[in-house]
């Protein structure tokens, strides 16, 4: 897929993009997501780190490997993919 609107024009940092939504409203936006068109019910943020924690465990991807936690920490060193599965 192509990457998320502006990622290009923050070098050094990673383009973070959270939805709000059912996953039958995510599932909709993916062809939008694919074509690096924003999507509705969603923020985009430009970080080089990223903490997530929550009360109940976090299942996500970064860059084809499996994550699990209640905090997890995300780091940009190059192009990366992130995917929530909770």
């Amino acid at each position: 897929p192509r990457p998320t609107p502006e990622a290009r024009e923050y070098p050094e940092m990673m383009q973070v993009l959270i939805t709000y939504g059912t996953p039958l409203d995510i599932v909709k936006d993916i062809p939008k997501i694919f074509r690096g068109k924003h999507i509705r019910n969603s923020a985009y943020y430009h970080a080089k780190e990223i903490r997530l924690e929550a009360d109940t465990p976090i299942i996500g991807e970064v860059d084809a490997d499996f994550i699990f936690g209640k905090s997890i920490t995300v780091r940009y060193d190059q192009t990366l993919k992130f995917i929530s599965l909770k």
